[in-house]
């Protein structure tokens, strides 16, 4: 079963990230859970994003760039881009993966969950 669970942004030792900056990436996880729940409700494993552009959340289909959200780099780029994009303020990541204690899905406690990774413009970020 996939979960979403768990929250970067809220962690208290996070101090670098001042309260509007806290509040926008809060209310964009807080959307992108939501959104990645329903959907996994619905056996939609697609990835996607939020990007909070012009005071309003969009969401943003990532089939097409699925193989990039696998590694550091892709990630990276793809949050770029929606940034440029959308000259988004802030935005979510969504990607359903595997969690396991050696990361790989062949392991006996792997279980599939949803990551999701939230940055800001100012170059804040953070995963769950």
């Amino acid at each position: 079963m996939r979960r979403v669970y768990g929250s970067a942004v809220g962690d208290p030792e996070h101090t670098h990230l001042d309260p509007s900056t806290r509040a926008l990436l809060t209310e964009t996880l807080d959307v992108a859970r939501a959104t990645a729940e329903g959907r996994v409700e619905r056996g939609d494993l697609e990835p996607f994003a939020l990007v909070h552009a012009e005071g309003d959340l969009q969401l943003v289909l990532l089939g097409d760039v699925a193989e990039a959200l696998d590694h550091a780099d892709g990630t990276g780029r793809v949050a770029a881009t929606l940034l440029r994009r959308y000259d988004a303020a802030a935005f979510a990541i969504a990607v359903a993966t595997f969690a396991s204690p050696d990361g790989s899905p062949e392991h006996p406690q792997a279980r599939e969950v949803v990551r999701i990774i939230v940055g800001h413009s100012d170059g804040a970020s953070g995963a769950t």
